[in-house]
């Protein structure tokens, strides 16, 4: 992502690989991050935050192995370029 001009961190990079999903997405929210994730589990995640009326900095879920590595990296990019933060509130998108 970086490659093409999108801010990115990798759970990874920030030292949260054995983190559970729960802990990814809140960091997710107090960062504004945009989540990008195959686990179908942070879809019931971000309904259950809407439910209670809690925003969320938006969700990218990407079906596995549906698309090659360039085309999600593509798809992404022009997310990122054509959605700006505001827009993507409360945002699934599904790649």
């Amino acid at each position: 992502m970086r490659r093409i001009g999108v801010p990115a961190t990798t759970t990874g990079e920030a030292g949260r690989l054995e983190n559970a999903d729960s802990d990814q997405l809140s960091f997710a929210m107090a960062k504004e991050f945009v989540l990008v994730t195959h686990d179908a589990g942070f879809l019931n995640q971000t309904a259950a935050l809407r439910s209670e009326g809690r925003d969320h900095p938006g969700l990218v879920f990407i079906k596995a192995r549906k698309y090659p590595l360039g085309a999600i990296i593509q798809k992404l990019g022009h997310y990122a370029k054509t959605l700006s933060s505001e827009q993507m509130i409360n945002q699934t998108l599904f790649l």
